[in-house]
């Protein structure tokens, strides 16, 4: 499939390396405060808590652990906001929610060979 002026394979559907750029450029963010835009929390959060939101809950947040403290951080720092659970989980189904974890944690070996993969070459 085209897009722009590139081609996306199936396996850049993970998007290994857009995504290191994304948590790479979150975790240089947070290098001068605890939030992305600086000492409060903002719209600069809202903007990417579904995106990581949706990562985490299909257990991809190996993509970002081990390599982005900071971001990992932050991250638990939102998901301990008192507007985290019902604004990210109040609409999706208990049976959705574990069907995702269960799958994800299925696929994340098979994504995690795959970025190491990317990376590698």
């Amino acid at each position: 499939m085209a897009v722009g002026n590139s081609k996306v394979s199936a396996a850049d559907g993970i998007n290994g390396r857009d995504n290191e750029k994304f948590f790479a450029d979150i975790e240089t963010a947070l290098e001068e405060g605890p939030w992305l835009a600086g000492d409060a929390f903002s719209l600069a959060e809202v903007g990417v808590i579904p995106f990581v939101n949706r990562l985490d809950m299909l257990q991809l947040s190996g993509m970002w652990t081990a390599s982005h403290p900071r971001l990992t951080d932050c991250w638990e720092r939102v998901k301990a906001r008192p507007m985290f659970e019902d604004a990210m989980f109040k609409y999706i189904p208990p049976p959705l929610r574990q069907l995702m974890t269960d799958k994800g944690k299925e696929a994340w070996p098979k994504v995690e060979a795959i970025l190491a993969n990317k990376f590698a070459a």
